[in-house]
């Protein structure tokens, strides 16, 4: 059995108290009478149960309220939605002096309630179909009811507009669940893209630094074979040789430089080697 929470709504909008009372009988049953129907069934031996279900099949597990005039019923609409407990389905007399009449209580209902599922209920021939449509505008969110209504007919009205609003609502739930899907995918991709930009930035720059370095390094080379040439004129223990030395020695260094960013660019693993600290301290 659903709990109280789980139950679809229902509003009942009329002036009558009968027919309030008629929708109660068609709809639900009352604890009481579900009581002593079931007595009777369990004394007589009754498995099937049948003599409690009225004309069009079993009562309804449904949460039934009353409103006697359009103003009531709107208001009733909007604690309804402030509550988070929406009304499944509203059956609305169309004629309820002094108040609203039912295509104005109509309009009110769904502005607090756009998915409010409405039967119009009417025993006069003054409203017709385009006159309402006119109104109210074609919408499968409204049908009409002609008083005397049959039960069966009530049943059934009940039944599929409650398996559609759940329907409905279940349908906006996988909207909301498939949008979240869509924004979290779309935020990957965008990820990804920033990814890739970047790495083409820094391939660019890759091949950019590769191509600075390889000329940097022709220049180095001819630096150091020109100033190898020259250390092989002059005495070895002048000024002169020593400063040239130190050339040579930056030139190599510079030449290490240009290798590492020729292995950037190539994508090259670099190379682990052993090295003696004590060689860098003294240059510094």
């Amino acid at each position: 059995m659903k709990s109280e929470t789980d139950k679809p709504r229902i509003l009942i909008i009329d002036d009558n108290p009968s027919i309030h009372e008629d929708f109660r009988k068609i709809l639900t049953v009352d604890r009481e009478t579900q009581s002593l129907a079931d007595a009777a069934n369990a004394f007589f031996g009754d498995d099937e149960g049948g003599s409690n279900d009225i004309e069009g099949g079993p009562p309804l597990e449904v949460e039934l309220d009353s409103a006697y005039q359009g103003q009531e019923g709107y208001q009733k609409v909007l604690s309804a939605m402030m509550e988070g407990r929406p009304y499944t389905l509203a059956f609305c007399d169309i004629r309820m002096p002094p108040g609203w009449d039912g295509l104005t209580t109509i309009e009110h209902l769904w502005q607090a309630d756009p998915n409010l599922q409405v039967v119009i209920c009417s025993a006069y021939s003054d409203n017709t179909w385009a006159d309402i449509s006119r109104r109210l505008g074609r919408s499968d969110r409204l049908l009409i009811l002609k008083k005397p209504f049959d039960n069966a007919e009530v049943m059934q009205l009940a039944v599929a507009l409650i398996e559609k609003r759940r329907l409905i609502n279940a349908a906006s739930v996988k909207q909301v669940e498939l949008e979240a899907m869509v924004q979290e995918r779309t935020q990957q991709l965008e990820q990804r893209d920033q990814a890739l930009r970047q790495k083409q930035k820094l391939e660019s720059i890759g091949s950019l630094a590769g191509g600075v370095a390889h000329e940097f390094n022709n220049l180095l080379q001819a630096i150091g074979g020109y100033t190898s040439f020259a250390m092989e004129e002059i005495d070895p223990e002048g000024q002169a040789y020593n400063d040239l030395t130190h050339v040579v020695e930056a030139t190599s260094r510079a030449s290490e430089i240009t290798g590492q960013l020729l292995s950037f660019s190539r994508k090259q693993t670099p190379k682990r080697r052993f090295v003696l600290l004590k060689r860098f301290l003294i240059r510094r």
